[in-house]
């Protein structure tokens, strides 16, 4: 495993690591309390579309860099506070502990 973004799974009958990482939003992040919107961190959050748009376009470039590794952005439903996010299934093996976290780290820094 590696760090708190990572869980074992089962997916289409093979275990392996579910990396999750999750990102702010505009939508995610509105509580409705005026003085929350009128922050500066508030006023730097994109729509949730457009983060979402940039985690895909991310992506593009880790999955020629993991091509056993399956990528996607599910729906917001499935996040907490529904927060746009990544999912990167490893196969149980297929990354050595260096290639954990240079995933886990590329994840992140979209």
């Amino acid at each position: 495993m590696w760090d708190e973004i990572t869980f074992v799974v089962r997916m289409d009958g093979q275990f392996g690591l579910l990396y999750e990482v999750e990102y702010s939003s505009r939508e995610s992040e509105d509580r409705g309390d005026p003085k929350d919107q009128a922050s500066d961190w508030y006023k730097t959050l994109k729509p949730q579309a457009e983060v979402e748009q940039a985690v895909l376009k991310g992506m593009e470039s880790l999955a020629q860099q993991f091509p056993r590794v399956k990528f996607g952005v599910p729906e917001v439903k499935w996040i907490v506070d529904d927060r746009p996010a990544a999912w990167a299934f490893v196969p149980d093996g297929l990354l050595d502990e260096q290639q954990r976290e240079t995933l886990g780290k590329a994840l992140l820094a979209l």
